[in-house]
């Protein structure tokens, strides 16, 4: 994932209160999968805005995100799918 993403999920986190305490003796810390996945779901719909008013910034920040993505026309496509679809 791209810092910028890194970034403002680990903000969005912290300031809903997690990541939270779990159990009674060791109290480890989690968070929880749904939360989470909503958070990246933001974080790409913002990096989304910024290209709506920067494109080539919103570029650099998705193809930064998604750089294990071969970049063929059919994988970009799918992506471009997925990502409106949420």
């Amino acid at each position: 994932m791209s810092r910028f993403i890194n970034w403002y999920v680990a903000e969005l986190l912290r300031q809903m209160g997690w990541p939270r305490s779990k159990g009674m003796i060791f109290k480890k810390k989690y968070v929880d999968a749904q939360v989470l996945d909503v958070a990246v779901q933001q974080a790409l719909q913002v990096a989304v805005g910024l290209g709506a008013g920067r494109p080539q910034l919103g570029v650099a920040v998705i193809a930064d995100t998604f750089a294990n993505n071969p970049w063929t026309k059919q994988s970009t496509v799918e992506l471009l799918r997925d990502l409106l679809d949420r």
